[in-house]
């Protein structure tokens, strides 16, 4: 698995039995060069910047045998980081298909300005799979999410929501023809509140959508062959 780590915008990392640590002094350096002095050392990570302004950014630090993502962390002390890690895995047996989906991710806004107030915000999302032949050559699809945000200081954002979605379909006519009923948000626990942690502050966004509705689709696949000269 390789993974990337993006400044700013995107930290991924992954948690490796024996993890890689690095020691290295800095001295009023460009965030830019630090960051790729230590993207050329990580053997299991990859450092992409996207801040506009890296040059500007100087760093003093010093730290010893640390991993790549917690030097990452203490380079970038002032700066607002996210960490996102995914994980997918699937199992499929004739028919029968199994999986898990699961992301984790954090939020870091730290200053030494008098009266800041640290922010760690902690997001999880997860849930299993399931695709199935049933009788009558009817195939089923479905997945489970929980939806979980935690460390805001405003507890109504601190949510968990379970979103459960189905699909049933049938295919006719040599597969041409495929009649499918979806299901979406069966619990009905979608929200449509969104929440985002950056430099500027927390943003908390109202969205217009459709709550938990059945939807039945008609599909007809056909091919038409260019006619020959």
């Amino acid at each position: 698995m390789r993974h990337i780590i993006t400044f700013v915008v995107l930290l991924t990392f992954c948690v490796a039995a024996q993890a890689q640590r690095v020691s290295h002094s800095f001295r009023n350096a460009p965030l830019a060069e630090v960051l790729t002095t230590l993207s050329r050392e990580a053997k299991e990570h990859d450092i992409v910047f996207i801040h506009n302004e890296l040059e500007n950014c100087r760093v003093t630090a010093r730290f010893n045998s640390l991993t790549i993502p917690e030097a990452v962390a203490a380079v970038t002390a002032e700066q607002p980081v996210r960490v996102k890690e995914r994980l997918d895995v699937e199992y499929s047996l004739g028919d029968l298909s199994v999986g898990f989906n699961g992301t984790a991710g954090w939020n870091s806004s730290r200053s030494r300005r008098e009266g800041f107030r640290a922010v760690d915000v902690r997001t999880f999302n997860y849930g299993p799979t399931l695709k199935i032949g049933l009788p009558w050559g009817l195939k089923l699809a479905t997945d489970l999410t929980v939806y979980t945000n935690r460390g805001f200081s405003e507890p109504s954002a601190n949510t968990t929501d379970v979103v459960w979605n189905a699909r049933l379909s049938k295919r006719f006519m040599g597969s041409r023809l495929t009649l499918s009923l979806d299901g979406f948000d069966i619990l009905g626990q979608l929200s449509n509140i969104t929440h985002t942690l950056n430099s500027q502050g927390l943003t908390e966004t109202w969205h217009n959508s459709l709550p938990r509705y059945v939807m039945a689709h008609l599909t007809w696949r056909f091919n038409k062959e260019p006619k020959k000269f």
